[in-house]
């Protein structure tokens, strides 16, 4: 490692002289609502043996050694977040100087990836001041990982580098649409810590990474933050209601495979998604339709009902054109089934009888159509229908239809 430049040689031995004759200040704390800085912890005086680590880093020409002593030594636990903060400034100090040296960047990391292991909240700030004077990825990817880390122990904490991060993003996804070429390592380990943060408020910023062409992991990645992020905002039924149709749709998708919102958000988020397609009729979007509809099932979400009525005829009319395929006509009869609503019943009562009437008249039936409405008539147990479904026992279709119209009946609420 090169030699450190004199004004840094100075300030280590004052900084060092005032440890050994008063010991090391107490970290400081912020009151100032608003501050660029965090409140830090309070920690206790440090014991005497921080003063002999300082100076046996300083003396050290294996200075990466003195760090894994310390990080060995039992003793050095209350202050081992203060130690890792003074070689951190060391590194902020010398890092105009140093910054290419291979040794010095695998110091800085070590302190880097030490500090994220403490309890040391004062360590924040001098973190982040790490990731802005270094550009080495190494250093910033591992900045960022102990931040996270740092920022799981406190709340007030996490939403600060939250903020900071997002501000990192949003910069560096400007600059990336202008065709300024960026650190795509470094974008994706900010991508991946903000999954982690948690916060809403990312919500946007990632959005708008995600609908831009970017090279790989970043699409991928960014998916999943999003698909870890609640929705805090209603920002996904926004694009689902008001934007692009490649935007609903990976809102769309995002919404319903997030792993923390709630089955009432979700439904929300299908219904908008379906009425956007029932609007547009959009083959583009087809697939965000048919999704939505066995969403909607899956999730009995009920105040779709109307939604899921008008699906069930456009593809029912679809299907008698020979232009949908009988799986989404099928999928279409399934949700109405899930759906406990007079109207639904009353649909597939009319459907039912219609099919009785081909069977009676023509023997023509489709068992898989037949077989399906049935199903979905015993999970309304609408009582409305009770006459349709004892008819559908007499006549002569499969034992699989006559068992299941059975079934059906047993299910009717009177």
């Amino acid at each position: 490692m090169k030699a450190l430049n004199l004004p840094m040689c100075y300030r280590a031995l004052c900084f060092l002289s005032f440890v050994l004759a008063f010991g090391v200040p107490s970290p400081f704390s912020l009151a100032a609502q608003g501050s660029d800085r965090p409140l830090g912890n309070q920690a206790a005086d440090p014991p005497d043996l921080l003063p002999v680590y300082i100076e046996n880093f300083l003396r050290a020409a294996d200075k990466a050694e003195v760090l894994r002593v310390a990080a060995r030594d039992k003793g050095a636990a209350d202050f081992i977040g203060q130690f890792y903060d003074f070689v951190l400034e060391y590194s902020i100090d010398n890092a105009d100087t140093l910054r290419d040296d291979p040794d010095f960047i695998r110091l800085t990391v070590l302190a880097v990836q030490g500090m994220g292991n403490t309890e040391y909240l004062m360590g924040v700030n001098t973190l982040w001041t790490v990731f802005g004077s270094f550009r080495n990825t190494d250093i910033r990817v591992e900045t960022v990982k102990s931040l996270v880390s740092l920022g799981k122990k406190s709340p007030l904490h996490a939403a600060w580098i939250t903020q900071n991060l997002n501000s990192f993003v949003e910069t560096r996804h400007e600059l990336h649409s202008s065709n300024t070429p960026v650190d795509y390592r470094v974008l994706a380990a900010c991508i991946e810590a903000l999954a982690e943060t948690g916060d809403g408020l990312s919500f946007q910023i990632l959005f708008g990474v995600l609908m831009t062409e970017y090279p790989d992991p970043i699409g991928p990645i960014t998916e999943e933050a999003l698909e870890a992020l609640p929705d805090d905002n209603g920002y996904l039924l926004e694009v689902i209601r008001r934007k692009g149709d490649g935007e609903k749709l990976a809102a769309f998708r995002i919404g319903i495979n997030n792993r923390v919102l709630s089955a009432y958000n979700k439904g929300e988020i299908a219904e908008a998604a379906l009425e956007a397609y029932l609007e547009s009729e959009n083959a583009e979007i087809a697939s965000m339709g048919y999704e939505a509809v066995n969403v909607i099932g899956k999730i009995k979400w009920e105040r779709a009902a109307p939604l899921a009525i008008r699906h069930y005829h456009q593809v029912k009319d679809g299907y008698t054109k020979n232009s949908v395929p009988k799986a989404r006509y099928l999928e279409a009869i399934a949700c109405l089934g899930a759906l406990k609503n007079d109207k639904t019943g009353a649909v597939l009562g009319i459907q039912l009888g219609y099919l009785n009437l081909e069977m009676e008249q023509n023997r023509k039936y489709d068992e898989e159509i037949t077989l399906e409405t049935v199903k979905a008539l015993g999970r309304l147990g609408d009582w409305n229908t009770y006459d349709t479904l004892l008819y559908t026992g007499s006549l002569p279709y499969p034992q699989t239809i006559k068992h299941e119209a059975l079934e059906a009946l047993k299910g009717i609420k009177w």
